[in-house]
């Protein structure tokens, strides 16, 4: 298994430091995902893992790499000329797999990823949706000892994109060696990872398993990137989960001032803003509980994050 240590690594491209990381270790046989928005450096520190660029200072140790240790999937697929079971064949044939089992791992995977009606048509004709499983399922069927992926269900619709991590997730775990996947989405970061790191403007700004850092963000930016509603209210720093707020007894400390209600089906959906800030927020009425009004004030209570 590959273990991965960045150690002093500052990486700088046309002039600008897109990547500062004193210190990284991500633990080897384990999934790790990597968070953050767009332009943080999320790609960059995946490229660097991988080896294919070298960093301006500092060393990336992967104990275990050798010329094949490491498969991965790119964001945008490239595909050769050929169908999709030779571009799917190709990179199995480079690394020596013999032709019983480069069948048998296509075959598997193919049907894995639910692209087996595919593997005779044309590689470069697939749509966006397809040529994304594919693309995956190429660095997947290696089963290498590290693989990279660089947002793997990005711009998928959600039930596609859900499906996708999930089937990726449990084939990474089959293989059983260590694993970096890129992502923007939280939810997927949260649930699919054994490891999470958050990284913002080059920097990792926590990590380590994704219940703590879930449940600790730190600051407020690592609270955004979670999914975290940041508001400031006297004079500190309060992070707010969606479905974690409810109305409660009329002396609660926090007050929604209620805009709008919408019915979702036997409940309510109910939309305002929290008293003395601007942050607008949501709340679904449990079964049973009294309807509110548009220029209702209720009170609110559950879990909530203070950071500082």
């Amino acid at each position: 298994m590959s273990e991965i240590r960045a150690e002093g690594v500052r990486l700088e491209l046309g002039g600008r430091t897109v990547l500062d990381v004193p210190d990284l270790a991500l633990p080897a046989g384990r999934l790790t995902t990597v968070l953050g928005p767009n332009g943080a450096g999320k790609t960059s520190l995946l490229r660097l893992l991988g080896g294919f660029v070298a960093p301006t200072t500092g060393l990336v140790r992967c104990v275990g790499r050798d010329a094949r240790s490491t498969a991965m999937a790119f964001q945008r697929p490239v595909f050769l000329r050929g169908t999709v079971r030779d571009n799917l064949d190709l990179p199995l044939r480079l690394w020596g797999v013999a032709e019983a089992e480069r069948s048998k791992r296509i075959r598997a995977g193919a049907a894995a990823f639910d692209v087996e009606r595919l593997l005779d048509r044309p590689a470069r004709a697939l749509s966006g949706g397809e040529a994304q499983r594919v693309n995956v399922l190429r660095a997947l069927a290696l089963s290498a000892p590290l693989t990279l992926l660089d947002e793997p269900t990005a711009g998928l619709d959600t039930g596609v994109r859900e499906s996708l991590a999930r089937t990726i997730a449990s084939t990474l775990r089959a293989i059983g060696g260590t694993s970096v996947v890129v992502t923007h989405d939280s939810d997927e970061a949260l649930r699919r990872g054994d490891h999470l790191v958050v990284i913002i403007g080059g920097r990792v700004r926590a990590a380590g398993s994704p219940r703590e850092v879930h449940l600790h963000p730190g600051d407020a930016d690592v609270a955004r990137v979670l999914g975290y509603t940041v508001v400031r209210l006297a004079g500190r720093s309060l992070g707010f989960l969606p479905g974690e707020l409810h109305p409660a007894e009329e002396a609660a400390p926090l007050r929604l001032l209620v805009e709008e209600t919408h019915p979702i089906g036997d409940r309510c959906e109910v939309t305002g803003r929290l008293a003395g800030t601007d942050a607008l927020l949501s709340i679904r009425l449990r079964d049973g509980e009294r309807p509110v009004h548009p220029g209702d004030s209720i009170g609110l209570a559950g879990r909530f994050v203070d950071l500082g």
